[in-house]
């Protein structure tokens, strides 16, 4: 389950959404997604590295996990807030075009919710999490973000190696955690 909020790490992406606090009735449809909806989203290009700091952590280069025309389905489901109408709809990933996606195995063999292990095809495995950041507030989770130079939300991929790290990044140190961006566009497709 991934969440579109800040923290950048976030495990779950929420698309939050206001107007339902102050109605006598609540919609059906957040952001134009309906609960039950599959969303597809395609990634376009990986956006450039931004130097790692105390709050970012480094790129994850050429990991081999999102190239331009990867494929994420994902299916939704509303979630319900304070005034008792659904304010945010909650993805959570069923299948990627580049690898495997399970859940993420916790400490004692317990699955942690909404984490996932990613297992490429030369071997390269860790924990992987992905989420939408929004970069403006008048922009939609559906935006066509492909042919502008400011998208109103960018796609997101945070990933820590689990085994060896020579199959992830060969050659290199391996990071603990690294972290990339890339605009994507989102479709329904149920």
């Amino acid at each position: 389950m991934f969440k579109l909020m800040a923290p950048i790490l976030a495990v779950t992406l929420t698309l939050v959404f206001s107007g339902c606090f102050f109605q006598n009735t609540c919609s059906d449809s957040l952001e134009g997604l309906h609960d039950g909806n599959v969303v597809q989203t395609t990634i376009v290009r990986q956006l450039p590295a931004l130097p790692p700091n105390n709050l970012r952590p480094p790129t994850c280069g050429n990991l081999g996990d999102l190239n331009p025309g990867t494929v994420v389905r994902s299916s939704v489901a509303f979630s319900e807030g304070g005034d008792g109408c659904y304010d945010r709809s909650d993805l959570t990933p069923q299948s990627v075009s580049f690898g495997t996606l399970t859940p993420n195995e916790g400490d004692a063999g317990a699955t942690t919710p909404g984490a996932m292990t990613l297992q490429l095809a030369n071997g390269c495995r860790g924990q992987w999490e992905i989420g939408f950041q929004p970069e403006s507030t008048n922009g939609s989770f559906l935006d066509d973000n492909t042919n502008t130079a400011n998208p109103s939300w960018e796609f997101y991929r945070s990933f820590a190696v689990q085994g060896d790290a020579s199959l992830c990044f060969p050659g290199i140190a391996a990071p603990a955690t690294c972290e990339d961006s890339f605009i994507a566009t989102n479709v329904i497709v149920q």
